[in-house]
């Protein structure tokens, strides 16, 4: 299969509370003119639309490659363009950069001279791969009005730093490498969980499972929240644990726990824990690569699930397959969140290799699992729209 359309992986920005606000997509080698096409051609399909909430941040190699009609191929609002500081300092682009933004284009200039500063920077965009300028936290704080953006934040404590420095925005690995706790999490919330996936799995009763919720008043809460949200389309009022088991089923159900697997290791008022977005998007966009697949529900299901789980080992600090043992998955599953095998491990490998930098591999994985540039967009608009959704009212 050749794609119509370069593939791009998505890099999700979070704020501090770790809801994502904007993704940055990343072509690889793709040259401009391609990048601007498949834009378009996402624009044309209602993928902005369907986006709510989110922003595209788009790196641009040259200014001179911008089309002066922009913002009438492509929705100006929903994006922001990234922009090297010593290109706006270049007098031959600044008639170009002031008619975009008479059009309403916005951009986030990322500093590549210390000694060099545009007056028209109003956001600022520091990669900390290497050492922050000394210049840095100076600017920042100068510029009261701008949104400021860390990006490749190696780990938690690198994370805090960024935050003390006065960036808003936030973009690395930083979810995968925790800080180091003084106190273990609550084991018995955990195992409880656990065991609620187990009873669920085996279909148990559902006074086995008011059991357990009882014995646990924050998951019991958590559960009446996220049972409450409009990302589950629950219109009726729950007032007893009988009462949610029965409305939501125990399909969805299953879902909802293994979100507050994640929801439930929180450690800062008002903030999600960081592997929770990025759990749940690789299980939406792994569901919804295995039904595009042709695969049925239950294939969806066990997707969504295989996704989910694939982020436990980091989030307990535990081996995967130990995490896992107390539920009696079935082989597949295991196979494919152990050893990445099948259907379920080639789509978890899809969705390992999209919201990180750009892989090729993630190109030749699309092709062995038959989808298209167009299905791949689809999926992906749809995951983080989901998780988008479900963050906003955790």
């Amino acid at each position: 299969m050749t794609f119509q359309f370069p593939i791009a992986t998505f890099r999700p920005v979070s704020n501090a509370r770790q809801q994502i606000v904007a993704l940055f997509p990343d072509f690889g080698n793709a040259a401009q003119y391609q990048i601007i096409q498949t834009l378009q051609k996402m624009q044309e399909s209602g993928w902005f639309d369907q986006l709510t909430g989110l922003k595209l941040i788009v790196p641009v190699a040259d200014i001179a490659d911008i089309p002066t009609d922009f913002s009438q191929r492509l929705p100006s609002s929903k994006l922001h363009l990234l922009l090297g500081e010593q290109q706006c300092l270049n007098a031959e682009h600044h008639t170009r950069l002031r008619h975009l933004r008479s059009e309403g284009v916005t951009w986030i200039v990322a500093p590549d001279d210390v000694h060099a500063e545009w007056d028209g920077a109003q956001s600022l965009c520091y990669s900390i791969q290497d050492a922050l300028p000394a210049n840095a936290r100076l600017r920042i704080s100068s510029m009261h009005r701008g949104t400021h953006l860390a990006t490749d934040i190696p780990d938690a404590v690198s994370l805090e730093q960024m935050k003390a420095c006065g960036f808003q925005w936030f973009e690395g690995s930083y979810p995968y490498v925790p800080a180091p706790v003084q106190h273990q999490a609550d084991q018995s919330a955990r195992t409880r969980l656990l065991k609620l996936l187990g009873l669920v799995a085996r279909d148990a009763d559902t006074r086995e499972l008011e059991e357990l919720f009882r014995q646990d008043p924050n998951l019991s809460f958590l559960l009446f929240k996220l049972v409450s949200s409009a990302a589950f389309a629950q219109m009726t009022k729950v007032s007893s644990l009988t009462q949610a088991i029965a409305l939501i089923g125990r399909r969805q159900l299953q879902r909802w726990l293994q979100l507050l697997l994640y929801a439930s290791q929180a450690n800062q008022a008002g903030c999600l824990h960081p592997l929770m977005p990025r759990a749940a998007f690789r299980a939406s966009l792994m569901e919804s690569l295995v039904l595009r697949s042709g695969a049925g529900r239950d294939a969806g299901d066990s997707a969504f699930m295989t996704g989910m789980f694939s982020l436990l080992d980091v989030l307990f600090g535990t081996g995967l397959e130990k995490v896992l043992s107390p539920l009696h998955l079935e082989d597949d599953v295991m196979e494919a969140l152990l050893h990445r095998k099948g259907l379920l491990g080639e789509c978890l490998q899809i969705a390992v290799y999209a919201d990180r930098r750009w892989n090729p591999e993630i190109t030749q994985l699309l092709q062995r699992r038959d989808l298209d540039s167009t299905a791949y967009y689809e999926a992906v608009q749809s995951a983080f729209q989901w998780v988008n959704q479900v963050c906003k009212e955790l």
